[in-house]
């Protein structure tokens, strides 16, 4: 009796450790292409953003382009956040991040987040708020046509088709160790095999 309660306390133990998992952020969207030195609007007061469309089932994080535009300056930090479409302008809050300090000539700034899951191939939108309005987001051109084909910038609730921000998404694709997932399985068969154990 004490030898099978040992084997499956031994097997529970295994059971309940976490389970190891290797993070696998990878870059999901990425529209890099800047015309350096151009800003696209200020960023306080959620009046600007990007419509976009996850290729993976989740979002991980999200970055923009800060340009070099001649005399503004400022530091300040910034919150990108995620929200649904409504009827072609963004909607309610899916999730949201903040960056450290930056002031208006970092180039990009990413900020990460719990990996939420978002529909493949379906619109959402990116907007970006700052404690500081003069931090101002690069834009793309192509003098009538955005660079980005799966959305376009946004400026106070309107879409302008002529413009996309310089911005990334990132995707979450981690999964179970295969050695976790392993021991995962012993642990199962050891609580079969100490039951059986116990009714004889």
């Amino acid at each position: 009796m004490k030898r099978t309660k040992g084997i499956y306390l031994t097997f529970l133990a295994v059971l309940l450790s976490p389970l190891a998992a290797t993070a696998d952020i990878i870059l999901d969207q990425d529209n890099s292409l800047t015309n350096a030195g151009l800003g696209f609007c200020h960023i306080a007061n959620n009046m600007c953003g990007q419509s976009f469309q996850q290729d993976n089932d989740n979002i991980a994080g999200a970055g923009i382009f800060l340009g070099n535009l001649r005399y503004w300056e400022g530091s300040g930090q910034i919150t990108i956040s995620i929200l649904e479409e409504n009827d072609g302008t963004y909607g309610s809050l899916i999730t949201s991040g903040t960056s450290g300090t930056v002031d208006h000539n970092s180039g990009w700034v990413d900020v990460f987040w719990d990996a939420v899951e978002l529909a493949p191939l379906t619109t959402y939108y990116l907007i970006l708020s700052s404690t500081e309005r003069n931090l101002v987001a690069t834009y793309d051109t192509g003098y009538g046509a955005g660079n980005y084909a799966s959305g376009a910038a946004v400026y106070r609730g309107r879409t302008l088709g002529a413009y996309d921000l310089a911005f990334r998404t990132y995707a979450d694709t981690t999964v179970p160790e295969p050695g976790t997932m392993a021991l995962f399985g012993i642990g199962l068969a050891g609580m079969g095999l100490a039951r059986r154990r116990r009714k004889t």
